[in-house]
């Protein structure tokens, strides 16, 4: 389970770096020479490089995944089959339990009676004991199994939108510098066309 969340950790840690070089490269020279208008072609290229990540990481991420699901299943079915031990164990105490009243059976009828009791209550509470704790077992396994889908689900949403922060972030400065040599040379020419 370790190995398995440590190599979901560094592929993920490897795609993501693979994206951000190859989106930053397109970033830098995208912008140059557009002026005001909205860049298009770069904002499909991200849109393709965002796209090949998510196959990428889909690609990657459901072996690794499907394992651990499989190996929570296969722990369910160890504690599964632990419960129908203590079950068949609970059937055979009764089994020993019924044997010592039969022989006891020459004794009075009050105690026949009475132990006949204390068996079926004792049969009663083990069988209840086992399936509370069979319905536990399944209502654990099912919340760890949600948790870890919705855990492995964040991870994957908050690598995406650490990756667009920092392409957008990106843009934001290469359009800002290409503004500021615009404005400042569109300054100076209204400067020397007054003359000032």
């Amino acid at each position: 389970m370790m190995f398995v969340m440590k190599t979901l950790k560094y592929k993920l840690q490897l795609f993501s770096v693979a994206l951000l070089v190859s989106v930053s490269a397109m970033a830098s020279s995208g912008s140059a020479g557009h002026g005001a208008e909205i860049p298009w072609a770069v904002i499909k290229a991200q849109a393709i490089n965002l796209g090949l990540l998510l196959a990428i990481l889909i690609y990657f991420i459901r072996k690794p995944l499907a394992l651990m699901f499989e190996q929570k299943k296969n722990d369910y079915i160890v504690n599964a089959n632990k419960t129908a031990e203590a079950l068949k164990l609970a059937e055979s105490d009764l089994a020993e339990i019924k044997k010592k009243i039969t022989d006891v059976e020459s004794t009075k009828k009050q105690v026949l009676l009475s132990a006949e009791k204390e068996a079926q209550q004792l049969f009663e509470k083990i069988q209840q004991d086992a399936k509370e704790q069979a319905k536990k077992i399944e209502l654990d396994t099912a919340m760890v199994i949600a948790a870890e889908h919705h855990t492995a689900v964040n991870e994957l949403k908050n690598k995406i939108i650490e990756g667009s922060i920092h392409v957008a972030a990106a843009d934001v400065k290469q359009n800002a510098a290409v503004i500021t040599k615009k404005s400042e040379k569109g300054f100076v020419e209204e400067v020397e066309r007054f003359g000032i």
